[in-house]
């Protein structure tokens, strides 16, 4: 029978606790040997270039990107001056008339009078040699001039001027070189513009106000240089009219034709005569 002190030497206490204070002291050197060298590692010098401080570097600046800003349109052209004196018509009075090349030369074409819209033919003049008159034709291709005699023919004057300037779509309308009215209008799209050049009314024709076109239209010897026809029978000739899409106003949205608010073109239209130049710019 053992005596209380016989217990093998894993089971006295002295031994025990010598064993706890064994691995105690052997897992403190270990932990403490790897935090040194942990701690070595990431104390470890590092080279570092130190400047006196007058030797700092000037900072870089600071680069500010700006946002992306769409760019303004191109600024319109100005409005060319308008000429202040009246503008001379001629009415034929006979069914057809003749057209030369040059006075007294070689006839080039022949007029119908009444036109082929069913109007009385007007004739703008351009120049004027004793019983000839230059004048400019309702007629492709655009501006046609020529020369007829003076003999069978009435004339009148066209105090008025129109200016219609495609990039700031607006219509101005002169008398005696001086802005008298005007108005934005809507001009051609771009793949179907209304065409540049130096024209004149053709004839003021009202319409119906609950007509698509507005209640009136003028009627101008520009043609399209895109479209050969508008509608059924005609002869791809330009106007300007009213509409009934009032908010086309003031944009880019014709076939080629100009459109007005519908009290705007009853006003013009009630103002201006055939024979009335009209100048179609940028």
């Amino acid at each position: 029978m053992r005596r209380r002190n016989d217990r093998p030497a894993t089971e006295r206490p002295e031994v025990v606790v010598l064993a706890f204070a064994v691995v105690a002291l052997l897992s403190t050197s270990v932990s403490t040997a790897f935090v040194r060298s942990s701690e070595a590692r990431a104390t470890a010098p590092v080279a570092v270039a130190v400047t006196s401080p007058s030797e700092s570097p000037t900072p870089a600046p600071l680069v500010v990107v700006p946002a992306t800003v769409e760019a303004p349109p191109t600024a319109c052209p100005a409005a060319p001056a308008m000429p202040a004196g009246d503008t001379l018509v001629v009415h034929p009075q006979t069914a057809q008339v003749t057209v030369y090349r040059t006075p007294s030369g070689i006839p080039v074409r022949t007029l119908t009078n009444p036109t082929r819209d069913h109007q009385p033919l007007h004739l703008r003049v351009m120049e004027t040699k004793g019983r000839w008159h230059r004048v400019q034709m309702p007629e492709r291709p655009n501006s046609t001039t020529g020369w007829v005699l003076a003999d069978g023919i009435t004339s009148s004057r066209a105090p008025y001027r129109i200016l219609i300037q495609r990039c700031s779509r607006r219509l101005t309308l002169y008398k005696g070189g001086r802005a008298v009215f005007s108005e934005p209008v809507a001009v051609g799209k771009e793949k179907t513009p209304t065409p540049l050049g130096d024209f004149y009314v053709d004839f003021v024709e009202p319409w119906r106000p609950s007509s698509p076109y507005g209640p009136w239209l003028i009627s101008v010897t520009g043609f399209s240089e895109v479209y050969s026809t508008f509608g059924a029978g005609g002869v791809g000739q330009i106007g300007i009219h009213g509409t009934q899409a009032q908010t086309s106003v003031g944009k880019p949205t014709s076939n080629g034709c100009i459109r007005m608010h519908n009290d705007a073109i009853t006003r013009l239209s009630t103002t201006v005569v055939a024979g009335t130049p009209v100048l179609i710019v940028d």
